[in-house]
Order: structure tokens, then C-alpha cells, then sequence
């Protein structure tokens, strides 16, 4: 091998072409035997199918098609698996809400009781607030148990 000193103007005319070699010059590696005239002849490339080694032979259509189908099968797997779990998640937040209705719906008849005991010993103006208590609460009762029933809990 011989180092050789490449004019600028050379380098210039590279980076112009391809523009990827820096514009300094540089030195740069030849071989010493590419000026002169080759006697022997250059071995002609192997294709790329002579490459292959002969045993190799590709996948056949029945292989693909399985991994395919494989594939395929996963994914509608995997697909099934987020549904059921999207499901469990909404019956589990509608458990959760029917409970807290149930809680409240507990609760107000709980007070109404509470009410109705009050009035029956109470004096008549106490009566009057109370009456507007329970009017309340039992419209509120009304209310959960039609939200109740139109969400099917």
C-alpha cells in the first residue's frame, strides 16, 4: 500500500460529487497494483441465489399461513382479555354505585322514621318543619329509586 497526497482541487471535485468527502486534503490509501494492468481477469460476482446455501429452502405457504393464523388467533386472544376485562370494571363500578344508593336509600328511610317518631310526639309549629323535612326526604327517596331502577342495579 501507498500513501499518496490528494490535491485540494481532486477533493474539492469529490465533495462535489459526492459530498460526503471532506474539502481539506487528505491522504488516502491506494493500492499499488490498481495502475497497473491487470494480466489476471477479475472472478465474475456469484449471484445471490448461488449464495444460498442449497439445503436452505424457503418457508412453504402452509408455514406462513399457520404463523399467520397463530398471529391472528393471539391478537383476537389478547382483544378477548381486554373486553372481559372492561367488563369486570363496569360490573364492578355499577356494584359500587347500586351499594352507595342502597347506603342512601338506608339512610333517608332511616331519617323519614326518625321524623315520623318526632311528629307524633311534637307540638304543632315543630310538626310544621318536620312535615317539610319528610316531604323531602321522601322525594329524594322517589328519586334514588328511580335512578335505581332505570340504571337496572
Amino acid at each position: 500500500m501507498v500513501l499518496v497526497e490528494v490535491p485540494v482541487a481532486e477533493c474539492m471535485r469529490r465533495t462535489n460529487s459526492f459530498s460526503l468527502s471532506p474539502s481539506t486534503p487528505t491522504r488516502e490509501r491506494r493500492n499499488a497494483t490498481l495502475s497497473k494492468p491487470s494480466s489476471t481477469k477479475k472472478r465474475p460476482r456469484e449471484s445471490l441465489s448461488s449464495r444460498r446455501t442449497p439445503n436452505k429452502k424457503p418457508k412453504a405457504d402452509s408455514d406462513s399461513m399457520e404463523v399467520l393464523v397463530t398471529l391472528v388467533g393471539r391478537i383476537a386472544a389478547a382483544r378477548e382479555a381486554e373486553i372481559t376485562l372492561a367488563r369486570e370494571q363496569d360490573q364492578e363500578a355499577a356494584i359500587r354505585v347500586r351499594s352507595e344508593h342502597y347506603k342512601m336509600l338506608d339512610d333517608i328511610r332511616k331519617r323519614i322514621d326518625k321524623i315520623e317518631c318526632e311528629m307524633s310526639s311534637a307540638a304543632s309549629p315543630k310538626k310544621h318543619r318536620l312535615q317539610v323535612d319528610l316531604d323531602f326526604f321522601l322525594e329524594e327517596r322517589q328519586r334514588i329509586m328511580d335512578a335505581v331502577r332505570t340504571q337496572n342495579l
